[in-house]
């Protein structure tokens, strides 16, 4: 028996639509910690569902509800598992925010020691190169190699804090979204397989 069966997605219509999401799990734990992965064995291979999930949601990030369908055999379902899994599903997405907040603010320490590193070693290049052109220390062509080289290597110092204070930011705040978006809008439901 496979660890996911099968997912079903409801794709019809617009997105102000509920996403549905149907997971069929050998156990309710398989819902946040993956299987091992063994080759030999003739099962198809997948991630958590809460894994699953989340992925669905990075790729529809504006669907209104969200239903999830947890199918598990029947020895396995107790009474209000559904509740239960829901609150699991929220406290789950609850750590991953804390951890995205705790990863900007490391972050924008980073951005900010580098931009410092960058202006220093961009202002120590420039210095270099007006010297090297006010002092004429060498022949002209290696006065101009040597003067061009420190001005571009002046600029290229702040490649990395530009990246990232415009590119890397991006992805963690849309990670957040993401399970901002769970917390507030799911619903899960426990059936019988």
């Amino acid at each position: 028996m496979s660890f996911l069966k099968k997912i079903n997605i409801f794709r019809k219509g617009n997105r102000s639509q509920p996403l549905r999401l149907d997971l069929y799990l050998q156990n309710i734990n398989d819902m946040f910690i993956s299987r091992q992965i063994n080759p030999l064995k003739q099962e198809v291979l997948f991630s958590s569902g809460m894994e699953k999930l989340v992925n669905e949601m990075r790729v529809r990030k504006s669907w209104k509800q969200i239903y999830l369908t947890l199918y598990l055999p029947k020895e396995k379902i107790e009474e209000d598992l559904a509740q239960r899994m829901e609150n699991a599903v929220k406290r789950c997405c609850q750590f991953h925010i804390s951890q995205v907040n705790l990863k900007n603010r490391m972050q924008r320490i980073e951005t900010l020691k580098t931009f410092l590193e960058a202006i220093i070693i961009m202002g120590m290049f420039l210095f270099i190169s007006q010297l090297i052109e006010s002092l004429q220390p060498f022949s002209y062509y290696w006065n101009v190699f040597i003067s061009e080289g420190l001005f571009i290597g002046a600029w290229v110092s702040l490649w990395h804090p530009i990246e990232l204070l415009l590119f890397e930011r991006w992805y963690e705040r849309y990670d957040k979204h993401v399970y901002q978006h769970i917390v507030k809008n799911i619903n899960v439901v426990i059936k019988e397989w």
